[in-house]
């Protein structure tokens, strides 16, 4: 008897012992009286499945089981069917079960689970880690009519039943939001949703080769590192340049390619492949793995003799199934078609002239047939960065109007061309280019050329009926297109074509004196002093300075400094040539000039000369010169330019106060 208290002391110590540890250690407590509910507003799962589940298992109320395991390259199904898993529905499953949340809760009344969805044939759904053991599972009930309304995205979000089936966690029902708006939509039709219904599944990135096969012709593209990039081109049937936005078009329309349907192949009868020519190949091929050629993957799709045909059947050679795949254009603007696929080598290749590196080019030299050529350097002595200069006849470096150099390498590099004469030329008299009219050579830094040359062919005997077809290609190369007159009126052959804009340099700093002839009025001569902004004027031989309005005169030097062209017409402009024979307008600047070291000379006189194109009361077109008068000697400019109506309008503005 002496033992009793002994024991009951024991027996109180270790009791006081376990409910302490009971109530400090959350593990201890959740295992004893399971896990308590939690809260409305918060995650149901915060788990991360999404990173670290393997396996994942889904059972249907018909017996439908679906197990699918991670491996390198995304979901494999083990069952229902051995195939690929689409990542889409796979990320929508990630989605729901990370992203429910708690709307409500209620305890487990196995009276009720069946008016939630939650009976025995739920639909349940088990997430495993590597190892092998359980994450979480739950299972998933019916949708009800109570909406949560999402402030971030301004829309509603639908709710389920959904009850965790873990030990710890079955005796609470929740209600929680449904973030991907209709979870039930995951599993219809005996998961067949989860099979990847897209032939094709790859990144770009990896790939070595794509081959097209069709009609008993192929088409390669292979890709090889340049620079430490990847750049892709055409090796089979012709090696040529190729078009990249075809390119990533091409990629993006295989990875969107999806299909309508897909089977087992024992549940299909494919059509007998006896015609070749009804059968589209696509093949890609990954890069080597630690030297390790991979085998192609291949695509066969039968298209169907029939015109009206809306789909194809297709294999894959990595998968044990049959595609119906859309064969021609839907009202679906996201669906992507085998109509739409690039698959002919004109779709594909390149339908730019050439291509040109800025960075590398040196020189740029147009040779027309029928004059010296203009030769384009690249000044890398210019004291802020490289500028483009003409050399002229005199070698001296002369600036050039940049827009002009914009256009020719817009012409070349960017503009597509009409279209692809052929790629096998033999008699070039076709095409104009046994003689060229035109000739462009870009000579980079290391002294490599890219030549093209351009022929013209015109056709029709009458102005009415005559027609002009330009043709070009790469020098020495029986490849050749037709080109656009857009195009080729972007390309300046004469050295006159590059001049800037602006017709000459009058600083106003060194403006001393203006005088205006015209045709039908006496002689204006303006006397100017930049520093105390004066003028002074007479007209004939009568002083008319108090007349002058000067802020006419400020304008009338300010449109003279800066007088433009819109276009220069050269040495050999007939019409401009006769017309300035009788200007009716002239206006001399004089300048004032001095030498190096400040001492001044004789001032120079610059002259502008300008005429009417006709005597039309309506003629709005001018043509301009420019003649020099230094020491006494006429220099011309040899080019004509035309002149703007608004300019003639400010240039004959009048001065004076009446």
């Amino acid at each position: 008897m002496r033992y009793i208290p002994t024991i009951l002391l024991t027996i109180v110590t270790i009791t006081l012992v376990t409910l302490a540890v009971v109530q400090t250690d959350e593990r201890f407590s959740n295992r004893i009286f399971g896990i308590p509910p939690k809260a409305e507003g918060e995650i149901l799962f915060d788990i991360p499945v999404r990173q670290l589940a393997q396996t994942i298992e889904v059972r249907l109320p018909d017996g439908t089981t679906g197990v699918f395991e991670r491996t390198e390259r995304g979901f494999i199904a083990k069952t229902p069917w051995n195939d690929r898993v689409s990542t889409k529905f796979i990320d929508g499953l990630f989605a729901f079960t990370q992203g429910a949340t708690i709307v409500d809760t209620f305890e487990r009344d196995e009276e009720k689970l069946p008016s939630y969805g939650l009976g025995e044939k739920a639909t349940f759904v088990l997430f495993k880690d590597a190892d092998g053991n359980d994450m979480m599972s739950y299972n998933l009930g019916r949708k009800t009519a109570w909406h949560i309304y999402d402030e971030e995205n301004e829309k509603n979000i639908p709710t389920i039943f959904l009850r965790p089936t873990d030990d710890r966690l079955k005796n609470n029902v929740y209600l929680v939001t449904d973030p991907v708006e209709n979870v039930g939509l995951l599993f219809r039709d005996q998961l067949k949703g989860f099979r990847d219904h897209r032939p094709f599944f790859f990144h770009p990135g990896y790939l070595d080769s794509l081959r097209i096969s069709q009609n008993g012709r192929d088409i390669l593209l292979t890709k090889e590192q340049v620079d430490g990039k990847d750049i892709w081109q055409i090796s089979k049937p012709l090696n040529l340049r190729i078009d990249d936005k075809a390119l990533t078009k091409l990629f993006s329309n295989l990875g969107r390619l999806t299909a309508f349907d897909v089977r087992n192949q024992d549940a299909v009868t494919l059509p007998e492949d006896n015609a070749r020519s009804n059968v589209l190949e696509i093949a890609y091929q990954f890069s080597p793995i630690n030297g390790e050629t991979i085998p192609e993957t291949v695509m066969r799709a039968y298209l169907p003799k029939e015109t009206n045909a809306q789909t194809a059947l297709a294999t894959v050679s990595d998968r044990n199934a049959v595609f119906t795949l859309p064969l021609t254009s839907t009202i679906d603007p996201d669906v992507v078609t085998l109509s739409q696929l690039q698959v002919n080598v004109n779709d594909l290749r390149a339908k730019n002239m050439c291509d040109l590196k800025a960075r590398d080019l040196q020189t740029i030299a147009i040779q027309p047939v029928d004059q010296p050529a203009v030769l384009l350097t690249l000044d890398r002595k210019s004291p802020k960065q490289p500028q483009w200069r003409l050399l002229d006849f005199q070698n001296q470096l002369q600036p050039i109007n940049l827009k002009t150099l914009e256009e020719l390498i817009a012409a070349v590099v960017v503009d597509p061309v009409e279209k692809f004469a052929t790629d096998a030329a033999t008699d070039l008299t076709r095409y104009g280019l046994d003689n060229p009219f035109l000739r462009l050579s870009f000579i980079n830094r290391d002294q490599s050329v890219v030549g093209i040359e351009f022929g013209r062919i015109i056709e029709g005997e009458s102005p009415e009926t005559r027609r002009q077809f330009y043709f070009g290609r790469i020098a020495n190369t029986p490849n050749i297109w037709q080109v656009s007159h857009e195009s080729m009126s972007k390309i300046a052959p004469y050295p006159w074509n590059w001049r800037p804009l602006d017709v000459w340099f009058i600083p106003q700093i060194d403006v001393k004196g203006i005088y205006i002839e015209r045709d039908d009025k006496p002689t204006v001569a303006l006397s100017y002093d930049y520093f105390r902004e004066a003028w002074g004027a007479e007209i004939g031989e009568t002083d008319a300075s108090a007349e002058l309005n000067h802020n006419r005169a400020n304008r009338l030097l300010s449109n003279l400094s800066e007088l433009k062209t819109p276009r220069w017409l050269g040495p050999f402009h007939r019409g401009a040539r006769e017309a300035l024979m009788t200007p009716f307008l002239r206006v001399q600047i004089v300048i004032e000039n001095e030498d190096d070291d400040g001492n001044p000379l004789t001032p120079i006189t610059q002259i502008l000369s300008v005429a009417r194109a006709s005597d039309s009361p309506a003629n709005r077109v001018y043509y301009g010169k420019i003649t020099s008068d230094a020491d006494g000697t006429l220099v011309d400019d040899p080019d004509y330019f035309l002149i703007p109506h608004k300019n003639i309008q400010q240039l004959t503005t009048e001065l004076f106060e009446k």
